[in-house]
């Protein structure tokens, strides 16, 4: 108990309590603790079915003794009151540490994908609909083995180092399908299940007739 405390005390430190800051959100790289070969992911070769480390924004403390973290952030389609959604699952924003601790300074890259998925979307989805998908994933506090707040060179900012399962990986089994609608219309987040999902997006997204050019 003493243990778990004490990484508590250090989570709040180096990402954050349990009231969100919503100006700014920090970007932990949880890392597996025993892993030598980092940074070179092209020395493992399961590396993209099973990392040993991730970029992932912090989302609170939760459920009791849990880091959650969003591993995934999709644009997505909402219906608040019938709680229906989809996703464009196939491109997931990209993760960075951001530059200062502002909302100017998003968490997440700004490059010419973001801005042809952007576009469709803001394009296709009605604005009273138009919604994130956030995945949710969760480290307990006794598989967190230190907190290094300083980072390195290759990725500044906090390491989360935690004990690797080599079934599930750097997470807990499970994840939270979270819904987040324009936050300036009051925030608005709901949980979501797959058996509510429709179909919205067209498959294959014709993103190429919005004009926009590819990366």
């Amino acid at each position: 108990m003493r243990s778990r405390l004490a990484t508590k005390k250090s989570a709040i430190s180096a990402l954050g309590g349990f009231e969100r800051d919503e100006g700014f959100t920090r970007v932990a790289l949880v890392r597996d603790a025993g892993e030598e070969r980092y940074p070179r992911e092209e020395q493992i070769r399961d590396f993209s079915t099973l990392p040993r480390w991730t970029l992932a924004p912090f989302f609170g403390h939760e459920p009791p003794d849990h880091l959650a973290l969003i591993v995934g952030q999709h644009f997505a389609y909402a219906d608040e009151s019938a709680r229906k959604w989809d996703a464009i699952l196939d491109y997931a924003l990209r993760p960075v540490v951001p530059e200062r601790e502002s909302a100017r300074y998003p968490w997440y890259e700004l490059d010419d994908n973001y801005q042809r998925y952007h576009a469709y979307w803001s394009k296709h989805v009605p604005a009273e609909n138009q919604a994130m998908l956030k995945r949710i994933r969760f480290v307990h506090y006794d598989r967190v083995v230190a907190i290094d707040t300083d980072g390195d060179c290759e990725s500044p900012g906090p390491h989360v180092l935690v004990e690797f399962n080599p079934l599930h990986g750097l997470f807990e089994p499970g994840e939270w399908l979270l819904v987040e609608l324009d936050r300036c219309r009051n925030d608005t987040r709901f949980v979501v299940q797959d058996k509510h999902r429709v179909e919205f997006f067209q498959k294959p997204l014709h993103l190429d007739a919005l004009g926009v050019p590819k990366s």
